[in-house]
C-alpha cells in the first residue's frame, strides 16, 4: 500500500511539472520560431520516438559494470532509455489509432536507420579513428535493431489493443510496454555480452536489467494513467 501511495504521489508530482513547464516552453518557442498548429504532439510523439530509439541504436554495445554483492552485472546503456520508446507508441495509439501508430514506428525505424548509415558513412570519409571506432558496428546493429523493433513492437501493439479498453489503462501500458521489453532483453543482452566478451554472470545481468525495465515502466505507465485520469476528470488538455 506504501509502494503504490508513493508511485502515485511521484506520478503526479512530474505530472504537475509538466503542467508548470509546459505554458512557459510554449511561450518562449513562439517567440522564437513563430505561431504553431494547435495540435504539437502529433508530430513531438513521432519525433520522440525516434530520437529514443537512435539512442539504443548508437549505444546497444556499450555496457556498464556494477559490484552488487559481489556480483559483477553487466547493464547495456543503449537499453537505458528504450522502455520510453514503447510508452511513446502505445500513447500514439491510445490518442491517434493504431495506424498512426504503426506508421510513426514504421518511418522512425527510417530515421533511425538512415541517420545511423550517414554516420557510418561520414566515419569512413573521415580520418578521425575515434569516430570510426564507434560507427563501424553500426551495421550490425541496424540489423539487430530491424529484428528487435519488429518483434517488440508486434507484442506490444498487439497487448495494447487487445488490453485497452477492457483495462485500466495502467495495465494497459505496464502489461504491453513489460512483455515486449522482456522479449527484447532475453535476445539482446546476450548477444551485447557475447560482443564485448563479457562471460560473467549473464543471468544475473539480465535479470538486474529486466528488474530495471520493470522500475522504469512502472513509473512511465504511472505517470501517463495519472495525466490520463486528470485529463477525464478535469477535461483538460493531456500533454503526454
Amino acid at each position: 500500500m506504501m509502494v503504490t501511495k508513493s508511485l502515485s504521489r511521484m506520478t503526479s508530482i512530474c505530472f504537475q511539472f509538466c503542467l508548470l513547464c509546459h505554458p512557459a516552453t510554449s511561450i518562449m518557442l513562439t517567440r522564437l520560431f513563430g505561431n504553431t498548429q494547435k495540435d504539437h504532439w502529433i508530430f513531438i510523439y513521432p519525433i520522440a520516438f525516434t530520437v529514443f530509439l537512435t539512442s539504443t541504436t548508437f549505444f546497444f554495445f556499450d555496457y556498464k559494470s556494477i559490484l552488487i554483492f559481489e556480483h559483477e552485472l553487466h547493464f547495456s546503456v543503449g537499453l537505458l532509455f528504450f522502455p520510453v520508446t514503447f510508452s511513446i507508441s502505445n500513447m500514439m495509439q491510445y490518442r491517434y489509432g493504431v495506424l498512426f501508430a504503426n506508421t510513426a514506428v514504421r518511418y522512425g525505424f527510417l530515421g533511425d536507420l538512415t541517420l545511423v548509415m550517414i554516420a557510418w558513412l561520414l566515419s569512413h570519409i573521415g580520418e578521425r579513428q575515434d569516430y570510426l571506432s564507434v560507427y563501424d558496428e553500426i551495421p550490425t546493429i541496424m540489423l539487430m535493431t530491424f529484428f528487435f523493433v519488429w518483434l517488440s513492437n508486434t507484442i506490444n501493439f498487439k497487448l495494447f489493443s487487445v488490453m485497452s479498453g477492457k483495462m485500466h489503462p495502467f495495465f494497459c501500458f505496464f502489461i504491453a510496454c513489460l512483455a515486449a521489453e522482456c522479449s527484447v532483453s532475453f535476445l539482446s543482452v546476450p548477444v551485447m555480452m557475447y560482443q564485448n566478451h563479457l562471460n560473467s554472470s549473464q543471468f544475473l545481468s539480465i535479470a538486474f536489467i529486466v528488474g530495471y525495465k520493470v522500475f522504469a515502466t512502472l513509473i512511465l505507465s504511472g505517470i501517463i494513467s495519472v495525466g490520463i485520469n486528470r485529463n477525464a476528470s478535469e477535461k483538460t488538455p493531456f500533454p503526454l
